[in-house]
């Protein structure tokens, strides 16, 4: 590995991101300035940052980190936890992405993944992040969800939402802070219990573990088949004040904006103490919070936000459940 990121050195010292290894007609599009010796200095632009995705699913697969330009400061977390590069899921994936959902900020150079790969011929779903800067890989932040922890809805993510990549018109778009505000509102609105606080598109829909969470009544009734939220759309879902048991979401860390498809994304900590017995949705009625509610425990939740108009339009995370009071692995 020690030559991959010998050499990967050498390309930054000259101003040669991943993206200039190819033949002229194959770089990512000039857009910056002459480096050292004339040599032309080019930021990794949205699909030279996929490119990076590529190679990181080929290499976990492979179990073969060495197969990425690292940089000498390289870090590593999986479910929040810090990890070498030939450990967890380095070493168990099996077969390549069934599902992907690549998104990017080249203003940052940060890049992230939702997949759905096999670990052991098993089902598991990764929402994962890399930060780039000259050509080499600082960051690799990945949540897996194991198919034995979680049902994966394999119908669910036979294909992305064509939302996910449309590239909106500059009237309808939010700029980068204006994106992660939006998104952030959500969280206030689900850790305070605030109806209104957040707009939805009306027919947005949330997908979590690749399973749709709005707007579907194929699942069980809940509280009641007479009020079952989860037949609601995001807006009645969120601001049916279900949400009780979310004691605190901390840190929010929001990472990746893309304005140009409004997309905003991040890495979310949700701890659920366990001590909230009964929750009340207006006009409804009263209900005991029961089963997982009751128990402590936190949540990893990379998330992704299309928004439009400034309504929320989509919603797609992965959660993995974590010892309570457990830390992002970036605080």
């Amino acid at each position: 590995m020690a030559w991959v990121r010998l050499l990967g050195l050498i390309a930054g010292s000259i101003g040669i991101t991943a993206c200039d290894s190819g033949p002229p007609e194959t770089a990512a599009p000039a857009g910056g300035t002459s480096g050292p010796g004339g040599v032309s200095v080019r930021a990794c632009d949205r699909a030279c940052l996929i490119g990076f995705t590529d190679r990181y699913l080929d290499a976990v697969v492979a179990h073969d980190a060495a197969r990425l330009p690292l940089a000498s400061t390289i870090k590593y977390t999986e479910n929040a936890q810090r990890l070498a590069l030939d450990d967890g899921l380095w070493g168990t994936a099996s077969t390549g992405a069934k599902y992907r959902l690549d998104f990017a900020d080249a203003d940052t150079g940060q890049v992230g993944v939702f997949a759905l790969i096999e670990e052991n011929d098993q089902p598991s779903l990764i929402g994962a992040r890399m930060k780039v800067a000259n050509g080499l890989i600082e960051e690799i932040e990945t949540v897996v969800v194991r198919g034995g922890e979680a049902l994966l809805d394999s119908p669910v993510l036979a294909a992305p939402r064509p939302a996910f990549h449309a590239v909106e018109e500059p009237a309808r778009s939010s700029s980068r802070e204006e994106l992660f505000a939006i998104a952030d509102r959500y969280f206030e609105a689900l850790e305070k219990n605030l109806a209104g606080y957040v707009q939805f598109d009306e027919r947005c829909q949330r997908v979590e573990n690749g399973i749709q969470t709005t707007g579907n009544t194929q699942r069980e009734p809940f509280p009641t088949p007479e009020f079952n939220v989860r037949a609601m759309g995001c807006q009645g879902n969120v601001d049916s004040r279900t949400w009780t048991y979310i004691t605190k979401i901390s840190p929010r860390r929001f990472l990746i904006a893309d304005p140009e498809r409004g997309l905003a994304f991040g890495v979310f900590m949700f701890h659920h103490s366990g001590t909230i017995e009964s929750f009340t949705v207006p006009g409804v009625g009263t209900f005991e919070n029961t089963g997982a509610r009751r128990r402590p425990f936190t949540t990893v939740i990379p998330e992704l936000f299309k928004i439009r108009d400034g309504k929320i339009v989509a919603i797609e995370a992965v959660m993995a459940a974590l010892p309570y009071g457990s830390k992002s692995g970036w605080d």
